[in-house]
């Protein structure tokens, strides 16, 4: 891990730094083994609605949620037919797997880390935040 794992065990304890430790050490591995597959894996991740934040009230509205929808769609497949075209058709199957449930993973821990740090913040805490964590963590 690219960061001192005992920080991260203090803030969000033992179990939280061996869920990250799982979710990154397999983006890593993809990472290793075909890195433009991870580059196009976070464009759609980005283009994902609802994905960033953890309330979905507290979402931006989209003017043109449909040009969203089909760039996202558009990287998809282009995901797919490289992964397909490089790697073959079963690993295409295998990679889009591993991807899907890794993201959920992470969105599922990204929540539950959110929580915990709202949580153990008071109102006056939030104020002093930098406005990157603010926005990692969709605080208002």
């Amino acid at each position: 891990m690219p960061w001192d794992p005992s920080v991260i065990q203090e803030v969000y304890g033992y179990d939280g730094y061996l869920q990250m430790r799982k979710i990154f050490e397999l983006f890593v591995h993809i990472a290793k083994y075909d890195e433009k597959i991870i580059h196009l894996a976070l464009i759609i991740l980005v283009l994902t609605k609802g994905f960033s934040t953890g309330i979905v009230e507290y979402e931006p509205i989209l003017n043109d949620g449909m040009a969203v929808f089909r760039a996202q769609n558009y990287f998809i497949e282009l995901l797919w037919k490289y992964v397909e075209t490089v790697h073959g058709p079963n690993k295409a199957a295998a990679m889009f797997s591993r991807l899907v449930t890794n993201f959920t993973s992470w969105q599922k821990l990204h929540k539950k880390l959110r929580e915990n740090v709202q949580n153990s913040l008071r109102p006056t805490d939030m104020n002093e935040l930098l406005p990157l964590m603010k926005s990692l963590f969709h605080f208002s």
